[in-house]
């Protein structure tokens, strides 16, 4: 048993040899402290500071508070506030104190770089909370301290997760917008919505959604009544609440809202451990939920006997001057890309459609597969598929901004490609030129 009775008095002997306090005059230091979350303050950690300081013969004539939330269990020291001050060997005589050194970092690579910088630049680093008294951290002390910051934040990421998981199970709402027709009661979970709404509460005017699409109506006409309506169409989140730039309703929203088996009474959570399902009150009867999906497939088959015309850059064009998403469109022969938000089913109002500039899709197609087919050096076949990959694998984002909204109306088409590149075509006519 000798060798535990040496172990124990080097741990009292390294104990309270750090412990003790320097026979000087009071040396000036900086208080660092640092919140790990978002949701607490480093109040605690700086009082408890202020008043271990004075009998450990620091004065302190500064205090650095760093708000950066820590996801990862690092925290981006050197390019804090206190780091820079720290640095100046004028400024503070004998260096810092924090409450524990973790509040620095967390894993053994960043207390490292931080021990490091410190006896480069002859500074003291003191911690108020990492043993029963006050102590002075030296180098050899940090892998000890690093492994038991890093214990301890694995320890708590699996709290955390645990946590959130039997919230789940629980029924709680667990960020994300809350559905439309539902709100949050006392206990975090989903309850239909009260609140009235063009005449009647969130909740009926939800499953009337659901109602008038089984009965054959559309996500446009969907859309445009809620819009007509006057309702919110913002979304609701537990703490906060999101405007919209138009107080406008899109079929997309409609889409997802008839998508959503929450409306029927079931909710997939998804952890990091695996799905969590549970049961919500229902707006609608699965009957329903079912209709309405039946009519949303519906409404998206291709009507028969008119031609099909795929379209190669689908999904990937927006407009600039308003945001929303291009797509394919047909005047006669003539195929183009054009803003969602200036269709008649998109806006009835002609006033407020949009005026971008219509692009010649074939125009645009073939420039684009020209340059995907230059930067990426490959042979591709003409078939629609092999193009398709190709423009999906190259290009990130094409963009149609309309410089010249009198006729002849003028665009310039900006795409960017994986590489960096970046190219603009000016559209006047059919016939697209780069700039």
């Amino acid at each position: 048993m000798g060798w535990v009775r040496r172990r124990v008095i080097a741990l009292l002997e390294r104990t309270f040899y750090h412990a003790l306090v320097p026979e000087s005059a009071e040396k000036r230091t900086a208080i660092y402290a640092r919140s790990s979350t978002n949701m607490r303050t480093a109040d605690t950690q700086v009082e408890t500071c202020r008043q271990i300081a004075p009998r450990i013969s620091l004065a302190v004539v500064e205090e650095f508070v760093d708000h950066d939330v820590s996801r990862d269990g690092s925290v981006r020291f050197a390019t804090s506030r206190a780091s820079v001050a720290w640095g100046n060997r004028g400024a503070f005589d004998r260096g810092g104190l924090v409450y524990r050194a973790d509040r620095l970092a967390r894993s053994p690579e960043d207390l490292a770089d931080i021990a490091e910088l410190f006896d480069q630049r002859g500074l003291e680093l003191w911690s108020v909370a990492d043993s029963s008294l006050p102590m002075r951290i030296v180098t050899n002390d940090l892998p000890a301290i690093a492994a038991f910051a890093e214990s301890e934040r694995t320890a708590l990421v699996n709290r955390m997760r645990s946590g959130v998981i039997r919230a789940a199970r629980e029924g709680k709402w667990l960020g994300g917008p809350v559905p439309f027709g539902y709100d949050l009661d006392s206990r975090g979970q989903l309850e239909p919505s009260s609140r009235i709404v063009a005449g009647m509460t969130e909740a009926d005017l939800a499953r009337s959604v659901f109602e008038r699409m089984a009965a054959g109506s559309s996500t446009v006409a969907e859309a445009r009544r809620m819009t007509e309506l006057g309702v919110f169409p913002g979304r609701r989140y537990s703490h906060a609440v999101v405007k919209m730039k138009r107080a406008k309703w899109f079929p997309s929203r409609v889409n997802a809202m008839i998508r959503n088996e929450v409306y029927m009474g079931k909710h997939r959570f998804e952890s990091a451990t695996g799905a969590v399902e549970r049961e919500v009150i229902a707006l609608v009867s699965s009957e329903l939920w079912h209709a309405a999906q039946d009519r949303l497939r519906s409404n998206c088959s291709r009507p028969l006997g008119k031609p099909n015309r795929d379209y190669l850059l689908r999904g990937l064009v927006e407009c600039a001057d308003c945001g929303a998403k291009c797509v394919g469109s047909s005047h006669g022969q003539s195929r183009y890309y054009q803003c969602m938000n200036s269709s008649t089913a998109m806006e009835p109002d002609p006033s407020k459609r949009c005026r971008m500039k219509h692009i010649p899709s074939s125009a645009l197609e073939e420039l684009i597969v020209a340059d995907c087919l230059r930067i990426s050096g490959l042979e591709v076949g003409q078939d629609f598929a092999s193009r398709k990959m190709l423009v999906g694998a190259w290009v990130t984002k094409i963009v149609v901004r309309t410089i010249q909204h009198e006729r002849p109306k003028v665009a310039h088409v900006f795409v960017d490609y994986v590489n960096g590149e970046q190219r603009t075509f000016r559209f006047r006519t059919r016939i697209g030129v780069a700039l």
